[in-house]
C-alpha cells in the first residue's frame, strides 16, 4: 500500500495545499513552524479520525485543529491498496455526529464498499491508531520506544485466540491478576482477606453466647423470684384494703348517726323559730292578698285625700253658689238651660218693621201733601202732609224705643249665659268632692276593717305597719319552707338509712388514714419493683436480641466459611491459570521475539556500527540494556540513545508485522536529537527501507534533510 497524494481544504493553519507523494522516499523539508506536524496529523485523521474527542482544550484535537482561517474543516487522501486507487475524504464538524466522511473507488468514481470509511484505518493496517503511532508513525517528540500493544501483539501473531472477543495474552493475565489481587484486597469487602478476618470476628464473637445464655437463665430467675415478690405484696394489700373497708363502713356509720341527730336538730330549729314567727301576730294571721289589697286601699286614700284638697270651694265660691241656688233654684242648671232655651234672639223684630213702614208711609204721605200744596190744595195739602209727618214721627220713637229695648233683652241674656257658666264649675267641683269623700269613707271602712280583723286598732301611719305586718308574714313563709324542706330532708335519710341499721361492723383500733399511708407505701413498693420485671424483661429481649444477632452471625460464619472455601479455589485455579498461560506464551512468544530481535539489532548496527549484544528482549517484548550484570530500563539511557533505540524497534516491529508488503511510514524529524555521524547514517538507513516501503520523511533544516 502507498500513498498517491492528499489535499487539506483547511486544516489547523493549513489551507488549500495539496501533496503529491511518490514510491520510495518523500522528502519534505520546511520551516519549523510550517505545519509539518499539522500534514502529518491531517494524514493520520484521515485514515483513523480524531482522537481526544472529550478532552479539553488543546489535548481535543478536532479543537486544536480547528482552521485558523474558517472555512471547510478538512480534505483528502489518494492512496493505494492491492493495484486500486481510492480517495477518501472527510469534512469536519463541530462534533463527531456531524462528520462526513466518503470512500471514493477512482476508477469508477462510485461510493466504494471494499472498506468501512468510519473504520478505515483498522480495516487497511489491521491495528488501531494507538498501535499504528507506536510503528508506522515516528515524530521527533515521540521516538521513544513503548511496550507493544494487544493489536501489534495480535498483528505479530504471538498470542493464540483465547476467546470469542480475541483477547490477548496480557489482558487476560491481567484480568487474572485483578482477580486474585481483588481476591486478596484488603480494600474489596468480599475479598478473601477480608472474609477471613470477618470470619475470625465472628468467631470470637460466637464464643459470647455462652456467657449471653447464662445471662439469660439468671434473668429469667431473678424475674421469677421478683414476679413472687409481688404476689406476696399485692396479698398484703388486699388484706390492708379489706380492713379498709371496715374502717370505712363503721366511720360511714357514724357520719350516719351524726347526720340523722343533725337533721333532726335542723327540725327542731325550723319549728321554734316558726313559733316565733307566729308569735309576732296578736290576731289572726292575714293572707298576703289582704294585705296587699290594704296597702292598695291606703295608697288609693292618700291619692283621694290629694285630690279633695284640690276640689275644695273656698268662702266667695260657697257664696255665689248659694246665690245662684237661691236665683234659680235647687236644681239651677236645669232652670238655667229652659231659662236659654226660650229667650229669642230677636224678640222686638215686629216693632222695628212697624217703625220702618210708619216713617216709609210718613215720607210718602208728606211728599204728597207737598205734592197737593204745590198743586194748590192747600188744606188737603197740609193734611195729608201732617199726617205724613206724624207718621215719620212715630216711626222714629218706636225704633229708638226697640233698640233700647234689644240692648237690656241681651244684657240679661248674657248674664244669665255668664251665670250659668259659673254655675257648672261651682257645681263640677263640689260634685268632684263629694265623690272623693264618698271614696276617702269607703278607703277608711275597708282599712278599719282589716286592722279589726287581726285584732289591732288602725295605727297613724298605715303603710309602714302594713309593711312591718308584710315582712313579717315573709318570715313565717320562710319559716314553714324551712320547716317543710328539713322535714322533707329529714325523713328522706330516715327512709335511705334506717335507724335499726346495727349490722356494720366496728372499725378497730386503725383509722382509714392510716391504713391509707400503709396501701400507699405497699403500691409504691409493688410499683418499683414492677419496675424491676420491666427492667428484667427488657434485658431478657436485649439478650435474645443478642444471642439472635449470634445466631444470625452463626449462619453469617458458615455462610462466609462457604465462600471462603469457594473464593481460595478460585484463586487456586486463577494462580494456576495464569502460570499455564505465562508457560504457553514464553513457549509461544519466543518463536517470534526472533525476528524483532534480529531487525532491531541490524537497525542499530546500521546506525552505531555496532552489534548491540547488550540489548535484548524478554517475553513481553520488552526492550533492556545489559550494564554491569544487571537488565537495566532503556529509560536510564540518555535521551539521545533514547530516541535512537526506540527508532531501531519501532522499525524492527514494523518489518515483523509487515515484511516488505506493509503500509507507509511517516518519519517526522526522528533524528533531531542525534549527531551528525548518527544523521548520516540514518540517511543511508531511510533510503534502505525506502527501497521497499514508502517513506514520508519531513525535516525542518537541510542538516537532516535527504
Amino acid at each position: 500500500m502507498r500513498l498517491l497524494s492528499c489535499h487539506i481544504e483547511n486544516f489547523g493553519k493549513l489551507q488549500d495545499r495539496t501533496f503529491t507523494f511518490e514510491e520510495g522516499l518523500n522528502n519534505i523539508l520546511e520551516e519549523n513552524g510550517w505545519g509539518k506536524s499539522t500534514l502529518t496529523a491531517f494524514i493520520r485523521v484521515m485514515f483513523y479520525g480524531f482522537e481526544g474527542e472529550r478532552k479539553q482544550g488543546l489535548s481535543n484535537e478536532r479543537k486544536r485543529f480547528s482552521p485558523w482561517q474558517g472555512g471547510t474543516y478538512g480534505g483528502s487522501v489518494r492512496f493505494e491498496k492491492n493495484g486500486k486507487a481510492y480517495k477518501v475524504s472527510r469534512v469536519f464538524g463541530n462534533k463527531e455526529g456531524v462528520d462526513e466522511a466518503s470512500l471514493i473507488d477512482e476508477a469508477t468514481n462510485l461510493e466504494s464498499s471494499d472498506y468501512d470509511v468510519m473504520n478505515l484505518g483498522e480495516e487497511l493496517f489491521g491495528i488501531d491508531s494507538d498501535s499504528f503511532m507506536r510503528t508506522a508513525f515516528v515524530s521527533q517528540n515521540d521516538c521513544v520506544y513503548n511496550e507493544t500493544t494487544e493489536n501489534i501483539d495480535r498483528k505479530l501473531g504471538r498470542l493464540v485466540e483465547q476467546t470469542d472477543e480475541n483477547a490477548g495474552y496480557d489482558s487476560i493475565v491481567t484480568k487474572l491478576k485483578k482477580a486474585v489481587s481483588s481476591a486478596n484486597s484488603r480494600v474489596q469487602k468480599d475479598s478473601l482477606v477480608n472474609l477471613k478476618r470477618r470470619a475470625t470476628e465472628l468467631e470470637e464473637e460466637i464464643k459470647q453466647k455462652a456467657v449471653i445464655d447464662g445471662s439469660i437463665s439468671e434473668v429469667r430467675r431473678l424475674s421469677g423470684a421478683t414476679k413472687e415478690e409481688i404476689a406476696n405484696l399485692e396479698e398484703k394489700r388486699e388484706g390492708l384494703l379489706a380492713r379498709r373497708s371496715i374502717c370505712i363502713a363503721a366511720d360511714e356509720k357514724r357520719i350516719r348517726r351524726a347526720r340523722l341527730l343533725e337533721l333532726k336538730e335542723a327540725v327542731l330549729m325550723r319549728q321554734n323559730n316558726l313559733l316565733k314567727a307566729e308569735a309576732q301576730f296578736s290576731g289572726r294571721i292575714p293572707e298576703r292578698s289582704e294585705i296587699d289589697e290594704t296597702m292598695q286601699d291606703a295608697r288609693n286614700l292618700a291619692i283621694t285625700k290629694g285630690s279633695l284638697e284640690a276640689y275644695s270651694l273656698s268662702y266667695e265660691e260657697e257664696d255665689e253658689l248659694e246665690r245662684l241656688y237661691d236665683t234659680y233654684g235647687e236644681y239651677s242648671h236645669f232652670e238655667f238651660e229652659r231659662l236659654l232655651f226660650i229667650r229669642d234672639p230677636k224678640p222686638y223684630g215686629k216693632m222695628g218693621v212697624l217703625g220702618i213702614y210708619l216713617s216709609v208711609f210718613g215720607v210718602i204721605a208728606l211728599t204728597v201733601g207737598v205734592g197737593f200744596f204745590v198743586n194748590k190744595t192747600h188744606i188737603l195739602g197740609a193734611v195729608v202732609g201732617f199726617v205724613g209727618l206724624l207718621c215719620i214721627v212715630a216711626g222714629i220713637i218706636i225704633g229708638s224705643i226697640k233698640k233700647r229695648r234689644e240692648k237690656i233683652y241681651l244684657e240679661d241674656t248674657a248674664r244669665i249665659r255668664a251665670d250659668y257658666e259659673t254655675f257648672k264649675v261651682l257645681e263640677a267641683k263640689k260634685k268632684k268632692r263629694d265623690e272623693a269623700e264618698s271614696k276617702m269613707a269607703k278607703f277608711n271602712v275597708n282599712i278599719d276593717s282589716f286592722f279589726e280583723s287581726i285584732g289591732m286598732k288602725r295605727p297613724e301611719d298605715v303603710s309602714e305597719v302594713l309593711g312591718h305586718i308584710k315582712e313579717l308574714l315573709g318570715a313565717l313563709s320562710i319559716c314553714k319552707e324551712e320547716l317543710s324542706y328539713a322535714k322533707g330532708e329529714l325523713n328522706a335519710y330516715v327512709e335511705k338509712y334506717p335507724e335499726n341499721d346495727e349490722n356494720t361492723p366496728e372499725s378497730g383500733y386503725e383509722t382509714v388514714a392510716e391504713l391509707d399511708d400503709k396501701i400507699k407505701t405497699l403500691e409504691y413498693d409493688i410499683s418499683e419493683t414492677h419496675k424491676r420485671v420491666l427492667d428484667y424483661s427488657r434485658r431478657l429481649e436485649t439478650l435474645k436480641g443478642q444471642r439472635a444477632e449470634l445466631e444470625e452471625k452463626e449462619d453469617e460464619l458458615s455462610e462466609i466459611k462457604e465462600r471462603i472455601e469457594k473464593l481460595s479455589e478460585k484463586v487456586r485455579l486463577y494462580n494456576l491459570t495464569k502460570d499455564y498461560l505465562t508457560k504457553a506464551k514464553n513457549s509461544y512468544t519466543e518463536r517470534y521475539l526472533g525476528p524483532i530481535r534480529n531487525g532491531f539489532k541490524k537497525y542499530y548496527s546500521r546506525l552505531t556500527e555496532k552489534e548491540g549484544a547488550e540489548y535484548n528482549l524478554d517475553a513481553n517484548t520488552h526492550l533492556f540494556v545489559e550494564a554491569s550484570g544487571l537488565n537495566r530500563d532503556t529509560g536510564s539511557l540518555s535521551f539521545g540513545y533514547q530516541n535512537l533505540v526506540g527508532l531501531c524497534m519501532r522499525l524492527a516491529l514494523f518489518e515483523a508485522m509487515y515484511g516488505h508488503d506493509g503500509p507507509f511510514i511517516v518519519m517526522d524529524d526522528p533524528f533531531v536529537h542525534m549527531d551528525e555521524e548518527k544523521i548520516q547514517k540514518g540517511r543511508e538507513l531511510l533510503k534502505l527501507i525506502a527501497g521497499d516501503v514508502q517513506v514520508i520523511y519531513l525535516t525542518c533544516h537541510e542538516s537532516r534533510a535527504m
